[in-house]
């Protein structure tokens, strides 16, 4: 394969599914000055190795706002996908995580704990909208993380994940047949500490 080298100042957005999905490096971004969404349909626990060198570069993707990432392996690694996020997608509005429709029934979905860590450094994120399981491990979430629900959680509300986090959205989302619904918009209850399992 053919490394990417040359810079497209142009490119504001990248939609990648099937082996282009499989051939995507983070550090693509960085040749891509002015991309503002970012969507990949598959992405393997290879792609979630960062490339340090060229995360000791610095941070990119200055106008990167919104970024759908769907993870064909549910564990993140809890050191990676932190670096990953705050070097390449520092400043998005939106993030969306989902693993495949394809999955075995009896994941739930990426740890929220370990996202919601992740993202502490994405200082503009607004929306997080997540895959979380259903039933009993959807309630047990909710009470793990003080989760309330609501109809629709207006721009202006304010929800306090963590102390140095103001996420305004949660958005989970359930499997039905072949596709996702959303279920409902989250907001964590007033606190600046996770409850404990």
């Amino acid at each position: 394969m053919v490394a990417w080298t040359w810079t497209m100042p142009h490119l504001n957005a990248i939609t990648l599914s099937g082996r282009s999905a499989l051939a995507f490096k983070f550090e693509w971004i960085r040749r891509c000055p002015n991309l503002e969404t970012l969507i990949i349909d598959v992405l393997t626990p290879a792609t979630l190795e960062p490339n340090m060198e060229d995360i000791a570069i610095g941070p990119c993707g200055e106008r990167l706002r919104t970024c759908h990432l769907n993870i064909f392996k549910q564990e993140i690694n809890e050191e990676w996908f932190p670096k990953i996020l705050e070097t390449y997608c520092g400043h998005l509005v939106q993030l969306k995580l989902t693993t495949p429709q394809q999955s075995p029934a009896r994941w739930n979905g990426i740890d929220l704990g370990i996202t919601l860590t992740a993202t502490k450094a994405l200082s503009s994120l607004e929306t997080l909208t997540m895959f979380l399981g259903q039933g009993a491990a959807l309630k047990s979430l909710v009470k793990r993380f003080g989760l309330v629900q609501g109809k629709d959680c207006p721009h202006r509300a304010k929800a306090t994940w963590f102390p140095y986090m103001k996420l305004k959205k949660l958005c989970i989302e359930n499997r039905h047949g072949e596709g996702y619904s959303t279920i409902g918009w989250y907001k964590q209850k007033d606190t600046d500490s996770i409850v404990k399992e």
